[in-house]
């Protein structure tokens, strides 16, 4: 039995090695329900005489950390307090409870949690009397108290709130090997071994616990994530340049685009420009061509090589045309602007210089 409790320490003791994160720690306060054997002094919630005139109180103090998913490994420790009050005496117990677990935690639908596990330790427990002569001890050895090994199970109800968490809890505990604590049974054992139920409330404690392997872990996953989340955001900016690296080419291909565009509108104006100074040159050609004609002489005739409603292109055909003979223009009574080649004085000698001429031409004879 002695090994097997020893295997069931170090099990439970070596699930601490692997705690995946912080201890969250929690403490409270509670009333324990006392099973002592018939004959005790002590009564279930006090004095067997009195009824309550004495009170069974237990304070406790727990570390959780996690190992693994939902599951934790339970650091802790119950301190005890009973006291029943008699006529002529007082009786006392208290004592501390070290112990370890191992234990679960589930997740309820209205957002609340339940804790629970089972546990185990060693206790160290005083019973003692006090009368108007002083105190006599019950359990005493060479220990301070007798030596138990309490096993047990624990049970708590956690309400979260806005800045901490708060808890009730029940925890059983049956303290093997000892059944001399209630003041019954010492030196042999009488009935069961003495057993407590305790109900309690108290607080989880904001701050987190570390070792100093698990704040270097922390702290290197940290920088990891850090380095990862600087990575993601180079890879976002590289992105990002490429974006705008692509927009500026878009850009710069259009800005090409406008500036061949305006070459072509400067071509085109100097082409314009070109054509203007050539009409020019021409009207100046043909100005430069033309004869001052006097008053057409009456029954004189000319011979018309073009009528043109534009005077322009009228004054452009005058100065292309090369007969080796003046070149003049006219207008009509219709407002055509008419070319002609002459004047002559005969009808034959125009008839000769209409032959020589291509084209639709025709003879005129001023009235």
């Amino acid at each position: 039995m002695r090994n097997l409790i020893l295997f069931a320490f170090l099990s439970i003791f070596s699930f601490s090695s692997f705690a995946q994160g912080a201890a969250q720690m929690a403490y409270g306060i509670g009333a324990t329900y006392f099973m002592p054997d018939e004959g005790s002094t002590f009564g279930s919630w006090g004095s067997n005489e009195g009824g309550l005139d004495g009170f069974n109180v237990t304070a406790n103090l727990n570390f959780d950390m996690l190992i693994w998913d939902n599951y934790f490994v339970r650091l802790g420790s119950d301190v005890h307090y009973f006291r029943a009050i008699e006529t002529n005496k007082t009786s006392n117990i208290a004592g501390i409870s070290p112990h370890f677990g191992l234990g679960k935690i589930s997740a309820l639908e209205n957002g609340h949690v339940l804790r629970y596990g089972l546990t185990m330790g060693i206790s160290q427990i005083r019973t003692w009397e006090k009368n108007s002569l002083g105190s006599t001890v019950i359990n005493g050895s060479l220990l301070w108290g007798s030596l138990a090994v309490p096993a047990g199970i624990s049970f708590r109800y956690e309400i979260p709130s806005d800045k901490r968490t708060y808890y009730i809890g029940a925890d059983y505990r049956y303290l093997m090997f000892d059944d001399g604590i209630d003041g019954v049974g010492i030196g042999s054992r009488v009935g069961y071994d003495d057993q407590m139920l305790t109900f309690s409330f108290g607080v989880n404690n904001k701050k987190k616990y570390r070792s100093k392997k698990l704040a270097s872990l922390e702290s290197e996953a940290a920088k990891s994530r850090a380095v990862t989340s600087l990575k993601k955001e180079l890879n976002q900016a590289r992105e990002e340049s490429d974006m705008v690296k692509d927009e500026l080419e878009v850009a710069n291909l259009k800005i090409t685009e406008v500036n061949r565009q305006l070459d072509s509108l400067e071509s085109i104006a100097a082409q314009t420009e070109d054509q203007t100074a050539t009409t020019k040159n021409v009207e100046k050609e043909a100005q430069s061509k033309k004869i001052p004609l006097p008053p057409l002489p009456k029954g004189s005739y000319v011979v018309v090589i073009g009528s043109f409603e534009n005077k322009s292109l009228a004054s452009k055909y005058s100065a292309s045309a090369d007969y080796g003979l003046p070149i003049n223009m006219m207008k009509a009574n219709n407002n055509y602007y008419r070319v002609f080649l002459g004047p002559f004085p005969s009808f034959s000698r125009a008839k000769e210089v209409l032959n020589e001429v291509s084209g639709r031409a025709w003879i005129f004879k001023k009235k």
